[in-house]
């Protein structure tokens, strides 16, 4: 696993937490605890470390769901479920190892932009906390959009290249094509 992707994803979540406990002390009492559809905060709660840091929890045990998930795409990758599922299974055990790696790096990659959405959303809190606004801002709200716009992106990049890599390397084992 020596990729950039744990290195990007542990630096992003070394940073969340870093900045989530910096910020603690300069919460008010009251912090918004949810936040509609359009970013407009409709309830709060009682300024409590547990409160405070259970997004960045939940960012690591989202990352965690990843990584789990790409660890076991990589150690059994005959039992991945593909496009072209038939002819996945027609390959050999290398090029199956070398799909799984590749699916299990993307997986890795999506916790990046997941990781920047949980950061987006912990910066918009403090912002709506500590000033006037009510509502999360522009830029945090299109940060938040974008990084689940990438982590689709990856997943159906992921898709498209499995699609038609298991059609060319079925077809180049396939002695009648």
């Amino acid at each position: 696993m020596n990729r950039p992707g744990p290195l990007v994803n542990g630096t992003l979540l070394v940073f969340l937490f870093a900045g989530s406990l910096w910020a603690y002390p300069a919460l008010p009492e009251q912090i918004p605890r949810h936040f509609g559809p359009y970013g407009q905060a409709d309830a709060y709660g009682a300024t409590t470390l547990l409160r405070w840091m259970l997004l960045p929890i939940v960012a690591v045990f989202s990352g965690a769901i990843l990584y789990g998930s790409g660890w076991l795409i990589r150690r059994a990758p005959e039992g991945i479920n593909v496009p072209n599922q038939a002819q996945y299974e027609q390959l050999s055990d290398e090029d199956k190892r070398a799909l799984a790696a590749r699916a299990q790096r993307a997986t890795y990659w999506m916790g990046a932009p997941l990781l920047v959405v949980f950061g987006a959303v912990q910066v918009g809190t403090y912002h709506v906390a500590t000033t006037p606004a009510t509502a999360l801002p522009t830029a945090v709200m299109t940060t938040m959009g974008g990084g689940i716009l990438l982590i689709l992106g990856i997943a159906v990049g992921l898709t498209w290249w499995m699609h038609r890599r298991v059609r060319a390397l079925a077809e180049a084992d396939d002695p009648t094509s």
